[in-house]
């Protein structure tokens, strides 16, 4: 059965979304994704990376902000302002 049409669209913008942040992820810096994987794959806490780094949890959570910050420009970019 096939999607309804609106359906369709979400879907369509949804996968544009999702490739366009691959593609941003893959441009950061490997140090940027591992701390993302880090964080967000294997669950550490800021201060738990903060001490591998040897920062303060609030220093890793800007890092955080800066990096977070950066995809959504790419992204946006890569969309083309569209989303």
């Amino acid at each position: 059965m096939p999607l309804p049409p609106d359906q369709f669209v979400a879907a369509e913008e949804f996968e544009a979304r999702r490739s366009a942040l691959a593609a941003c992820l893959d441009e950061l810096p490997r140090r940027n994704r591992e701390l993302l994987a880090d964080y967000y794959g294997k669950g550490r806490s800021l201060g738990d990376i903060g001490t591998s780094l040897g920062r303060n949890a609030n220093a890793v959570a800007q890092l955080f902000h800066r990096i977070r910050a950066l995809l959504r420009t790419c992204v946006k970019g890569k969309l083309g302002d569209a989303g």
